[in-house]
């Protein structure tokens, strides 16, 4: 349809233009009627009205001041010059007049009545210079009784112009009346024309409005349809038929590209839920494993404090050994200034001696196994932790995938992976420790070692202890070194044991943040899961 090519606005501009052309029309055919009205009532006016007024003059003036002037002064009732004075304004008036009326528009019929009246005019003319010849040679006194000769050619001249001019003022009216009848049939004509005009206008007006109007109302019915569909029904696989060009066709098109972008969008937002979904499950499964994982890390933990709780308990008791074995070897150092006198009490107290080096020899290679034990348990906490920290980074990378949604979980996920790096952190620290406390106690077990070889040798020869008493001050004196050593040992040792527990206190809090971040993450894990469904669930009503 030509309409819905063209704009709204357009249409509207249409609309309003061409009831101002019709009234143009209209108006223009008013004014050109009313002008020729004007013209034809200012030719009845110029051409008839002020003829008759002219011609009605010219009647008069023969009748009132030229004959009534002679009879006036025939009768003695006006002198002669005033007689003659009448008759010449009379004539002067008569010729004026009749120039005038001469000069307006003359019809065919009138220029022939006008022909007949000028020849009469001479007649007359020819009678009133006799008169007034007559007048001045009678004189300009009282000159009563004096023109009776002139009534009757006065009459006989006069009279047929007054016939003829009320001839031409029969015609005059006459054709006043056929100008009228013109100018009222040209009114007619006119009311009509505007008349045809108007009602060509106003229907073509209404033809127009109700087709712009059609235009207008369709399309919007079938867009208000469309989005009442969309809107009760959710269905997005509506679509406006395009045709035209005007705004309503570009509304339609607008309408249609926005449901196929809604499509578009709902698709996206279902395969985005299922991978949601099936992410957040993962994360939920991951969480589940990483808690499992930090329970396990937190046993073995129990494990390890209550190895070095032994540990320190085996350190204080190695410690009180060295002690003791260094009061001992004081006192052998003072029985040896007596001489052979003590060497059954020196043998006795080496005996002694022998045994207490043994007793502190084992319980250091106890040390020494708790400490290698310690380390096994170390490298299971700190597979734990590169295991924790794996399952936290998976659960980044599945929060990641989530987008948005998942970015709460992300922060806990790095919380965790957080902690785990700690967990290794400080379990190379145990780890470094534990090398240290092994290498103390190797050093001690070597001591001791000696001690109990040295000691021995003491025994054997306790029977030559008059001979070897410098030499026993001797193996004494390094005892006593030895003994110095083992304390030196036993503290390093205790003081290493208690910074592995402090580790492993910060270890233990440390997994029991990992076991409550990963038990927000399963939370949240279920949570998303939820929402993921719901949303699922809101986007499979649009049909796409």
């Amino acid at each position: 349809m030509l309409l819905n090519s063209l704009s709204i606005r357009s249409k509207l501009i249409l609309t309003s233009v061409l009831p101002v052309i019709g009234i143009i029309i209209i108006i223009a055919s008013s004014l050109a009627e009313l002008k020729s009205a004007d013209e034809g009532v200012g030719r009845i006016y110029e051409d008839r009205v002020v003829p008759l007024e002219d011609l009605k003059i010219i009647a008069d003036d023969y009748a009132v001041f030229v004959i009534d002037a002679v009879n006036k002064a025939n009768a003695g009732i006006m002198t002669g010059d005033e007689a003659l004075k009448g008759v010449q304004a009379a004539r002067k008036e008569i010729s004026d007049k009749w120039q005038k009326y001469m000069a307006t528009t003359l019809t065919t019929e009138e220029e022939q009545l006008a022909r007949e009246a000028e020849t009469l005019f001479v007649a007359a003319n020819r009678s009133l210079d006799e008169l007034e010849t007559g007048i001045r040679q009678i004189g300009m006194g009282d000159i009563s009784g004096k023109l009776a000769n002139y009534d009757g050619p006065l009459y006989t001249t006069i009279d047929p112009i007054s016939e003829k001019i009320a001839e031409l003022i029969s015609l005059q009216l006459r054709v006043a009346g056929e100008e009228k009848s013109a100018i009222d049939e040209a009114y007619h004509s006119a009311v009509t024309f505007m008349l045809v005009i108007g009602l060509a206008t106003i229907a073509v007006l209404g033809l127009l409005s109700w087709m712009v109007y059609n235009s207008i109302r369709k399309p919007l019915d079938t867009l208000n349809a469309a989005m009442h569909n969309v809107a009760n029904n959710s269905d997005l696989t509506e679509s406006v038929p395009v045709s035209g060009n005007d705004e309503l066709t570009r509304m339609s098109e607008s309408f249609n590209q926005m449901l196929s972008s809604q499509r578009q969008l709902i698709g996206d937002i279902s395969g985005a839920t299922h991978q949601l979904a099936s992410a957040a499950e993962e994360m939920s499964s991951v969480s589940v494993q990483a808690n499992q994982s930090i329970n396990n890390q937190r046993l073995e933990i129990e494990q390890v404090a209550s190895a070095m709780n032994e540990m320190v308990s085996t350190s204080q008791d190695v410690a009180t050994n060295a002690e003791h074995a260094d009061s001992q070897t004081k006192l052998m150092l003072d029985q040896a200034d007596q001489g052979n006198r003590i060497v059954s009490a020196a043998v006795a107290s080496t005996n002694t001696l022998v045994g207490n080096v043994s007793q502190v020899s084992d319980r250091i290679r106890a040390v020494e196994n708790d400490s290698e034990s310690i380390g096994s348990i170390i490298g299971v906490i700190n597979d734990i932790a590169e295991q924790t920290n794996l399952l936290a980074l998976n659960a980044a990378i599945e929060a990641a995938r989530a987008g948005d949604q998942g970015r709460g979980f992300a922060v806990v996920a790095d919380e965790v992976r957080t902690l785990a790096q700690r967990t290794q952190q400080s379990t190379t620290e145990i780890q470094t420790a534990i090398e240290r406390l092994q290498s103390g106690t190797r050093t001690a077990v070597d001591a001791m070692e000696q001690s109990q070889q040295e000691a021995e040798q003491a025994g054997a020869k306790a029977a030559e202890a008059g001979d070897a008493l410098q030499g026993i001050s001797e193996a004494v004196g390094m005892i006593t070194d030895m003994n110095t050593h083992i304390a030196s040992a036993s503290e390093e040792q205790t003081s290493v044991a208690e910074e592995i527990n402090r580790s492993l206190v910060a270890i233990n809090d440390a997994s029991q943040e990992s076991s409550d971040g990963a038990t927000q993450i399963s939370a949240a894990s279920d949570q998303l899961s939820r929402l993921a469904v719901d949303l699922n669930t809101k986007v499979s009503q649009f049909k796409t």
